[in-house]
């Protein structure tokens, strides 16, 4: 399940955006995303669920091994 703070990298595209909020009653425009281009969007539950991934490109900077 997607949650707020997550990346997730869209499948069709490979477009990576910020989940900013979740309302988790709804369905429709249920995520405000953040997309790499700047611009604010919502996003249907299906939408995300179904055509977007968490991705797990990069470590946190405190994830990082010294």
């Amino acid at each position: 399940m997607m949650k707020v703070g997550d990346l997730v990298r869209d499948k069709r595209d490979n477009t990576v955006s910020l989940i900013i909020y979740k309302d988790s009653h709804g369905d429709v425009n249920a995520y405000r995303i953040l997309n790499n281009d700047g611009t604010l969007t919502y996003a249907s539950k299906d939408e995300i669920e179904k055509n977007c991934e968490i991705f797990q490109g990069y470590l946190c900077h405190s994830e990082r091994q010294y």
